[in-house]
């Protein structure tokens, strides 16, 4: 998997994943746990924590009712 962070004028932050499909298949099981509740979260980590600043870890969570929401699937 491939990370990339892109830092906008505005201050905004867009990341982009690159995935396999082996890892496409691994991320929809982890969410297949998610959504089944089996698992209350998961992680997207990096294996190389080099010198130049870049992302450490993602968390995945299962958003309940009522929460509050600001990202949508596009």
């Amino acid at each position: 998997m491939f990370a990339r962070v892109e830092k906008f004028e505005s201050g905004w932050i867009g990341l982009s994943l690159a995935l396999t499909k082996s890892q496409i298949d691994s991320l929809i099981a982890r969410l297949c746990e998610l959504k089944e509740e089996k698992i209350g979260h998961f992680h997207i980590r990096s294996d190389d924590f080099s010198p130049e600043i870049g992302i450490a870890d993602i968390e995945l969570s299962l958003n309940t009712n009522g929460s509050p929401a600001n990202m949508t699937i596009d």
